[in-house]
């Protein structure tokens, strides 16, 4: 089995015939560097392209500090430079795609209240639906919902809920204010939860009653067949506590 002649010689033989190791960091550095495009696949995955940055400049460091009886510094160039390419387009794509789906959030959450205000039941109902289980608006719902026992049932379930029975009965427009989204957890690429969080002002009915209420609005958006988001509202909870931002 042929071996590599420089093995068996000395440092100052190896010296004498230009012969410098290769930094092992640097190389660490490189493959990272390439692997970094797979911080676009996932944000969890996003650290790779900064490890590399990070074992480029080590490297960087030890090949100075060896003067010069270490090879690999255009290597860990690259990997530095490469690192920080991907580093930042990857980050900024993550923040951007992060208030892209938090604008979205609240649009929905806006949308849901703008259906109750405007005694549109059913429609609003129908965003708590299953998406490939909804009725087209042009529907009578009232027809189609008395026809069925259980879409009847999950209706009633839906308008006495204590959320949605405070909008309805309020005499007065009740006021909402958006104060903020935030992503729970993804369940695969195309699948995600967003919780949006509201205050609403209610007429006071009891004095007991605080007059301001947050309510959190949790959505689970997925991507369809066809390339299309779709929006459900899969939960609504309600809290009274004072003072719902902090």
């Amino acid at each position: 089995m042929a071996t590599d002649p420089t093995t068996s010689l000395p440092p100052t033989e190896l010296s004498e015939i230009g012969y410098r190791p290769f930094s092992v960091t640097a190389a660490l550095a490189i493959v990272l560097a390439v692997a970094g495009g797979l911080a676009f696949t996932s944000n969890y995955l996003i650290w790779i392209p900064w490890a590399a940055i990070a074992c480029a400049l080590v490297a960087l460091r030890s090949i100075h500090n060896a003067g010069g009886e270490l090879a690999g510094r255009k290597v860990a160039l690259l990997a530095l430079f490469l690192g920080a390419l991907l580093a930042t387009a990857s980050t900024t794509r993550s923040l951007t795609r992060v208030w892209w789906l938090e604008a979205r959030a609240q649009r929905a959450g806006e949308h849901w209240f703008d259906l109750l205000s405007e005694g549109r039941l059913y429609e609003a109902y129908q965003l708590t639906v299953e998406p490939s289980l909804r009725l087209p608006a042009s529907t009578d719902f009232e027809a189609v919902f008395a026809a069925n026992p259980e879409s009847q049932k999950g209706f009633d379930k839906f308008r006495s809920h204590d959320i949605v029975a405070s909008l309805l009965k309020a005499s007065a427009p009740i006021r909402h204010e958006y104060l903020r989204t935030t992503i729970e957890s993804v369940d695969d690429a195309d699948s995600l939860y967003l919780r949006s969080c509201y205050r609403l002002t209610l007429p006071r009915q009891d004095p007991n009653t605080p007059a301001e209420r947050s309510v959190d609005l949790i959505f689970l958006r997925t991507i369809n067949l066809q390339g299309a988001e779709e929006w459900r509202l899969v939960s609504f909870l309600q809290h009274d506590d004072e003072h719902p931002d902090e």
